[in-house]
């Protein structure tokens, strides 16, 4: 067999639209279908598609009003394919008319040769996929994609931590020149202690002084009393005489009292001149006022010391995820290094060619950038790629495609030795064939050098 399969011979008859058609394609290069519309061009392509890839590319209602629905298909490797009879079945043989079956058809015909709209059609994504599968790096570069997801979000979560604790952070307030430890108010208290037991002491002091007054002037008022009270009864005493005797010992008795009364007074008077030298020697009380004024300062300190060291807590907070979200952009930057060098590892199925955040890129083009005939180049590069002893492709409906655009594919497929069967809405020179009510009406031969 010859390292790529292709078909040299085709016939077709009642297939959907198709009549009788059969024709030789070219080797390598364009085969164009030509035609109008509905005339069983893309008949002659579901009919290559059935006949080669089994049950799948089945279409629904094969056969016609014409008869049974016939295929054969000569392929470079010396196989003939048909499906003959009411239920079209297949027939795989060799020229020694040995028998095989689609599971020999399946071991060299790519699939996506037989369906490449489907390919074309595929979102970006999709198309990635299809690739990496052919470079083997699939399941790889998904974990690699899956693990670059988590990181990333991991040092989202990270960095969206980290700009709340050094929002946190920058708001609090920050104290210069304060010490990192807290003030003791035990000294303060102690001292305060000191000054208090010192002043308590003075004012005993001067509350004995003040009791010793109080009893003075206690005194001096009862002998004030004792003189009014003489000075009535000896008014009495002028008038009654009766009772004089009894006045007079009542007056004694006053005197006496009175007596008494003066000389406590006198022994009051020498305590509190003692007393009052005592408190003129006193020293001056000490001021505690500054004690309170102490205390005030130091608490304002400790709450500027505490205040240090919450927010140095929380710088330490911030740093810290400031760094693990440093770490987890090394890790993604890491990871996406791995993916470009697992993706730079690969060999292409076409240079040019590469995948780029999941998206297939031809020429730093994205699909939808790229022209038609990149478009052809990179779906046929990659069918190749799948399997490379499939020599054919099939395509359906070129004729979005200007001549130029035919001719620039054409040539590349010439150059890479692949057979291209497509349909074209037109009767043009471009055509090798054209089809007319499901029947060859013209083979434009010049279309085929």
């Amino acid at each position: 067999m010859n390292d790529k399969v292709k078909i040299i011979g085709l016939e077709v008859e009642n297939v959907k639209r198709i009549k009788a058609v059969a024709f030789q394609p070219t080797e390598n290069g364009l085969t164009i279908i030509g035609g109008d519309n509905a005339q069983g061009k893309t008949s002659v392509i579901d009919s290559i598609a059935w006949a080669l890839g089994g049950d799948t590319f089945k279409p629904t209602n094969p056969s016609n009003d014409n008869g049974e629905a016939y295929i054969s298909i000569k392929l470079s490797n010396g196989l003939l394919v048909e499906r003959t009879g009411k239920n079209a079945s297949l027939k795989v043989s060799d020229p020694e008319n040995r028998k095989y079956g689609q599971k020999l058809l399946d071991s060299f015909i790519d699939e996506l040769a037989l369906n490449l709209p489907e390919f074309m059609q595929a979102k970006d994504k999709e198309k990635a996929l299809v690739v990496l599968k052919i470079l083997g790096i699939e399941k790889e570069l998904q974990a690699l994609d899956e693990l670059e997801k988590t990181t990333y979000d991991e040092r989202t979560l990270v960095g969206r931590e980290k700009e709340k604790k050094e929002k946190h952070a920058g708001e609090m307030p920050f104290f210069a020149d304060m010490p990192e430890q807290e003030l003791l108010a035990s000294e303060i208290i102690e001292r305060q202690k000191e000054a208090n037991a010192f002043n308590a002491e003075n004012a005993k002091v001067r509350n004995s002084l003040t009791l010793a007054k109080q009893e003075i002037s206690s005194k001096q008022e009862k002998i004030n009393a004792f003189d009014s009270q003489t000075k009535e009864l000896e008014s009495e005493l002028v008038e009654l005489e009766k009772k004089v005797e009894a006045l007079k010992l009542r007056l004694s008795e006053r005197v006496i009292a009175k007596n008494e009364a003066v000389e406590k007074v006198k022994i009051f008077e020498n305590s509190v001149a003692e007393l009052q030298k005592q408190v003129d020697e006193l020293p001056s009380d000490k001021d505690i006022s500054t004690f309170k004024r102490d205390i005030e300062v130091l608490e304002e300190t400790n709450g500027k010391v505490r205040a240090n060291k919450e927010r140095l807590v929380a710088v330490a907070e911030a740093k810290k995820y400031a760094d693990e979200y440093e770490a987890l952009t090394v890790k993604v930057e890491k990871i996406r290094s791995d993916k470009l060098a697992l993706l730079n590892g690969a060999k292409m199925p076409l240079k040019g060619l590469a995948i780029v955040d999941a998206k297939l890129m031809y020429k730093g083009q994205e699909w939808g950038d790229m022209s038609g005939a990149e478009h052809l180049i990179v779906a046929c590069s990659i069918c190749k790629s799948i399997k490379p002893q499939c020599g054919f492709v099939l395509m359906d409906k070129l004729e979005a495609m200007d001549t130029k655009t035919l001719e620039t594919f054409n040539e590349w497929l010439v150059k890479e030795g692949l057979q291209v069967i497509a349909t074209r809405v037109s009767k043009g020179d471009e055509c090798s064939i054209i089809i007319e009510d499901g029947r060859v009406n013209k083979t434009n031969q010049q279309s085929n050098k």
